[in-house]
């Protein structure tokens, strides 16, 4: 039998164990159920007895279309009236572009006279309009960002427009990068890519269609791709389809519009 002082021992070991696997218990219990905001340190550090200067006002947005201020704007109402300790704005700018993918910045500025804080907005610019099977239309941006944002908030451009079929992608940076390149590339303007088994399928402006494979190695595509549709132009006419899913096998194949898929030229890189 253990000695005296090793039983007591062994249970305060054990009491302690308990005593920490309850307070984890409840921790997570306690997460699980408090709003996201609240465990923000602006949130409750706002709520901390300050002086009358730290107080602010009036918070609102600036620079946004109509669309996308009200959304914002409703998002900082119930932060006016409160205290605003010298960190909050960068506080508050973060949560913003969390919260808003569509924003690209979110400049805080203080006047402290005037006891308000104005966030100058900067919208993320889009490269290509994005559809997804049961999802709302979304945008792509430079960076390959995936991102919504309310309808009106972009005036109409003739941007491409990608159909990712499933949804699921929230970043593609390899597509905004060929984006970037094909536009300065490609004959004419891709204006409908999709993502097909094995890559993407492409069409442009002049109609010509692109089986373009995966995203790798798209400068050396789109130099021997400008080569090949100039002979094959000058020869077939517009309305050509290339085929670079081959292209790391030294091959691009060309099929002329209209005519027996059979019939087709070859041209080695």
């Amino acid at each position: 039998m253990a000695r005296p002082h090793e039983r007591r021992a062994r249970r305060a070991r054990t009491a302690t164990f308990l005593a920490l696997a309850v307070g984890a218990a409840a921790v997570v219990f306690a997460a699980r159920r408090v709003p996201r905001e609240a465990l923000r340190p602006g949130h409750w550090l706002a709520k901390l007895p300050a002086p009358a200067f730290l107080r602010v006002e009036r918070v609102s947005a600036a620079g946004l279309p109509p669309a996308a201020q009200a959304l914002v704007d409703a998002a900082l109402a119930p932060r006016a009236g409160r205290t605003w300790l010298p960190g909050a704005p960068t506080w508050t700018e973060r949560e913003l572009l969390e919260r808003f993918p569509f924003l690209e910045a979110a400049n805080p500025s203080r006047d402290w006279r005037g006891r308000s804080v104005t966030f100058y907005a900067i919208l993320r610019m889009p490269v290509a309009r994005v559809v997804r099977r049961g999802k709302s239309p979304a945008w792509l941006g430079e960076s390959g960002a995936v991102f919504e944002a309310p309808e009106g908030t972009y005036p109409p451009m003739a941007l491409p427009e990608v159909d990712l079929g499933e949804p699921g992608d929230t970043r593609l940076p390899a597509l905004s990068d060929f984006l970037a390149a094909a536009s300065r590339g490609l004959p004419a303007k891709p204006t409908r890519i999709v993502r097909v088994e094995g890559g993407w399928s492409i069409e442009t402006a002049d109609g010509t269609k692109l089986e373009w494979g995966t995203l790798d190695w798209t400068q050396e595509k789109l130099t021997r791709l400008s080569q090949v549709l100039g002979d094959a132009g000058r020869r077939f006419g517009s309305g050509l389809t290339a085929d670079l899913r081959y292209f790391e096998d030294g091959k691009i194949l060309v099929r002329p519009a209209r005519v027996d898929p059979a019939v087709a030229m070859r041209a080695r890189n």
